[in-house]
């Protein structure tokens, strides 16, 4: 009869304390407030007697009751009951923990604990499928051993502390003279435009650093030059790494491809008064562009452009280069061109100089090398192989939005962590793309926020399709996948488990980022190539560090759901697994120069990321995948003196803090030292 009474103190007019006395929990006794696990509490006393048939406190007065209850423990049930098997003395310790968030969450969780009470494997065993609740009682419930729990966090941080002080030596930035941060950059190149004749105030501005991406798809053709290459990042041109800047005289929000990050390409380069350059990281002139106006009163003869002002911004000599005839033609109406060719002094690489000008200011200039290439004369593409992989995508799209709706009438979906998982993913990746966005004091600013809103949103609704889709599969199949993610989702992220995944996903997303460090390092050649858009500020790494979280999503499941897929078709767990390990490792090397080292590098990779799937489940492989991703978010450097070295810290600080966390978390409140006090 004294069940139940906890969860309608709301019914009892404030008494708190119906019931019986000697059945109640300490914080029930006390007049504070109570909850489910108060009566766990009770049950647990009930458990008591029941064993050993007598009641764990014998007190003789309510206020002797409740000092017992605080400061001692019931005698041992095995020291009454010789034959009890230990493993009920220790769910019955448990519910009977003064603490109430260190006893078990539900009576679910009571029960599994008990010998030969696992909910989960009766269910299975009748050919039914566990609820999500029923999932969530399932496992481990008395957190980590603290040995382990110490061991897993002295691994995650020895993993951080060997990416940044390994990843530094793999990194192509670390390689090359970025000496001037964006800013700098960005008012060397004003200065290049006030020479050139381009004085008007701008109305606004945006710049960002790339990759050469022609020069490294060239490279991969010519194996001696890329040796040559690798060996000095910064020596010889053209510079791996570029800046670019553009202004324009109106605003410049982004228009294209769901895109709302200004970039060199977006939005179009078509408004009267748009200029765009790209220069190296030491400002010198590699690219310049400018629309001149619509409409111009009639004027006299110009005054000739002095085409040596071009030669002098990019640092080249004039001199040593011999007129040619022209052939790039410039996006921009010219009354002037003029083409040269020479030799690159610090490589002797053969290089071509195309520029024109309109009325006395350059409106095109450009240094061309044999690895560039003329981007608006990309050959026109049949559309078969697009076409066909369209058609794949809406026909699993289709097929997921049946299914999901076959499994919704069937009532077997878990809308609670559908809901979770396209809310996290809608959030973050809605954060993300609103810090990168370029904002403006326009109208426009209105039509990208809702681009943001609705690229994220229909993101989310395709992953919480999926999610209806294909979870209640794996919840009647391979139900103990899910454990961590469906206690997450229905008790958060301070249950013991959830912190588990959280300590082991940070050590195996450190873990994984050294092996990919590793074959770099082994294999010689080409560097890695950390993303630039952290280099940007606080604003733009804070949105690639939130972007990591979607990507991990979508990527981890895409993996979950690829090995219990092979699972259910190959049946033995050991053969699904090579196979996934093998099919993931071979596509993923397509294309590479060294496809027999790089596959190994892979298999490695891929074998971890199995082993975290099938022992921690599908939460601990996101965390892994989003932990991997923090760390990669910025261009790693230990030069202490570099201008970017306060942005380096914070993704591995944030990654440290997840693993301190989840380690906190997984110890359920128990102590790491046992000290016993005379």
């Amino acid at each position: 009869m004294d069940f139940g009474l906890a969860g309608l103190t709301g019914q009892l007019h404030g008494d708190i304390r119906s019931g019986t006395p000697a059945y109640m929990s300490p914080e029930q006794l006390a007049g504070t407030e109570v909850t489910v696990r108060s009566d766990i509490y009770s049950l647990g006393l009930l458990l008591y007697e029941v064993f050993t048939g007598k009641r764990a406190f014998q007190a003789a007065s309510l206020m002797e009751l409740m000092q017992m209850q605080e400061r001692a423990a019931p005698a041992s049930i095995t020291t009454l009951v010789k034959e009890l098997d230990p493993a009920v003395e220790r769910v019955i310790q448990r519910c009977l923990q003064p603490d109430p968030r260190q006893r078990p969450a539900s009576a679910l969780a009571v029960a599994a604990g008990l010998p030969g009470g696992d909910p989960l494997a009766a269910a299975l065993a009748a050919g039914e499928t566990p609820s999500p609740e029923l999932v969530a009682a399932a496992g481990e419930t008395e957190g980590l051993p603290p040995k382990v729990a110490v061991s897993w966090l002295a691994a995650a941080l020895v993993g951080i502390v060997v990416v940044a002080v390994f990843g530094p030596s793999q990194a192509v930035t670390s390689k090359l003279p970025l000496e001037n941060p964006p800013e700098a950059l960005a008012r060397d190149a004003r200065t290049i435009l006030k020479n050139f004749g381009y004085t008007a105030r701008p109305g606004d501005t945006a710049w960002g650093l790339e990759y050469d991406g022609d020069y490294r798809n060239y490279l991969k053709k010519q194996p001696a030059e890329a040796a040559a290459r690798w060996k000095n990042p910064a020596a010889g041109q053209p510079p791996l790494v570029t800046f670019w800047y553009r202004e324009s005289l109106q605003a410049m929000p982004a228009i294209r491809q769901f895109n709302v990050t200004t970039s060199y390409s977006d939005p179009p380069f078509e408004m009267s008064g748009m200029v765009r350059l790209r220069t190296d990281p030491d400002g010198k002139l590699r690219e310049f562009e400018a629309v001149p106006p619509q409409v111009e009163p009639t004027a006299g003869a110009a005054t000739p452009l002095d085409w040596a002002k071009l030669f002098q911004a990019a640092g080249l000599d004039s001199s040593t280069f011999q007129a040619a005839d022209t052939q790039w033609t410039p996006l921009a109406n010219w009354d002037a061109r003029a083409a040269w060719t020479g030799a690159d002094p610090r490589n002797g690489a053969k290089l071509r100089v195309e520029a024109a000008a309109w009325r006395g200011r350059p409106v095109s200039f450009r240094i061309i090398g044999p690895w560039t290439v003329p981007a608006r004369m990309t050959p026109p593409d049949s559309g078969q192989n697009q076409t066909a992989f369209m058609v794949i995508i809406y026909l699993v799209l289709v097929a997921a939005c049946l299914l999901a709706w076959y499994n919704f009438r069937a009532r077997r979906v878990d809308q609670r962590g559908a809901l979770r998982m396209a809310t996290l993913y809608f959030a973050c990746m809605a954060a993300s793309r609103f810090l990168n966005m370029h904002h403006s004091a326009t109208m426009q600013e209105l039509s990208g926020f809702w681009q943001v809103m609705a690229v994220a949103s229909l993101n989310a609704g395709i992953i919480w399709i999926f999610y209806l889709a294909l979870e209640p599969w794996v919840r009647r199949r391979w139900p103990h996948t899910m454990i961590s993610w469906t206690r997450y989702t229905t008790r958060g992220i301070r249950d013991p488990l959830v912190g588990r995944d959280l300590l082991a996903g940070a050590g195996c997303g450190a873990l994984w980022l050294v092996l990919l460090l590793l074959p770099s390092a082994l294999r010689g050649g080409e560097p890695l190539f950390p993303s630039l858009n952290a280099l940007l500020g606080v604003r733009h790494e804070v949105a690639q560090m939130l972007y990591s979280f979607p990507d991990a999503l979508q990527t981890s499941m895409m993996f979950f759901f690829l090995l219990f897929l092979l699972r259910v078709l190959l049946r033995k767990q050991w053969i699904a697994t090579t196979a996934f390990v093998a099919i993931t490792a071979v596509v993923s090397v397509l294309g590479s120069a060294t496809p027999w080292f790089d596959i190994l590098a892979s298999a490695i990779f891929l074998a971890v990321l199995a082993f975290v799937l099938l022992r921690f489940g599908l939460l601990a492989a996101i965390v892994a995948y989003a932990s991997l991703e923090l760390l990669n978010v910025c261009p790693p450097t230990l030069d202490f003196s570099a201008w970017y070295i306060g942005l380096v810290p914070i993704p591995l600080v944030v990654v440290a803090l997840i693993a301190i966390y989840g380690f906190r978390t997984s110890l359920a409140g128990r102590p790491l030292l046992k000290v016993e006090l005379p």
